[in-house]
């Protein structure tokens, strides 16, 4: 029995796209293979890899707009994220009303 932290398989997919990076010297080819590498990084929760590719891809491709949009995604802290917002004022009303509170408490 291994008492080490099971490996993250390897995509096929992300040692094709490193492989085409190491050969590809269009920018904006470039700028594709990080940041569809950055995706793959953000599913796979490996946020550090995902900012630095989206870095690399706004290096080559300095208007990629989908590059720019999950860059920002990723650096909102948490707590102010719309959906987490949302989330929160609903369980504070919810809660109020389980405990009995009134409307105006909301």
């Amino acid at each position: 029995m291994s008492l080490h932290a099971p490996s993250v398989p390897t995509d096929s997919r992300v040692t094709e796209l490193q492989h085409r990076l190491l050969d590809e010297v269009d920018p904006k080819a470039r700028a594709r293979i990080h940041l569809e590498l950055a995706r793959r990084s953000v599913r796979d929760g490996q946020l550090g890899p995902a900012v630095r590719h989206l870095r690399e891809t706004l290096r080559f491709d300095a208007s990629s707009a989908s590059a720019r949009q999950l860059l920002e995604d990723l650096d909102q802290p948490v707590k102010e994220r719309p959906e987490v917002t949302g989330f929160k004022r609903r369980l504070r009303g919810l809660v109020r009303a389980v405990r009995g509170g009134s409307p105006e408490d909301r």
